[in-house]
């Protein structure tokens, strides 16, 4: 009962309040130079995290997660209140052959 009220509290206070994740200051050119990085790189997934330390500087950079990490443990690393979060996370089709 108390984890399903939980759920209810986050739900209903994302819609009264709105997101509460910050606006991504990587760009959508940014963003797709990172995915095809990480697929040259062998990544699984690419994570971005946000640097919520100084509201006034604050920014985003990307972070990738391989096969031998498990996903929720770089999640966990990246996440420090009041430090950073991890705000998205994609996963990585592998390559097929080498990109020109």
């Amino acid at each position: 009962m108390k984890k399903a009220l939980c759920i209810l509290f986050v739900i209903l206070s994302s819609a009264l309040f709105g997101n509460n994740y910050p606006t991504p200051l990587l760009t959508n050119e940014e963003l797709k130079a990172g995915y095809y990085e990480g697929q040259e790189k062998g990544a699984s997934h690419m994570l971005i995290v946000w640097d919520t330390f100084d509201y006034n500087d604050s920014y985003n950079y990307i972070v990738y997660r391989y096969d031998d990490e498990k996903l929720e443990e770089v999640i966990h690393k990246y996440t420090a209140p009041g430090y950073s979060r991890v705000t998205k996370v994609y996963s990585i089709e592998p390559l097929s052959s080498p990109r020109k």
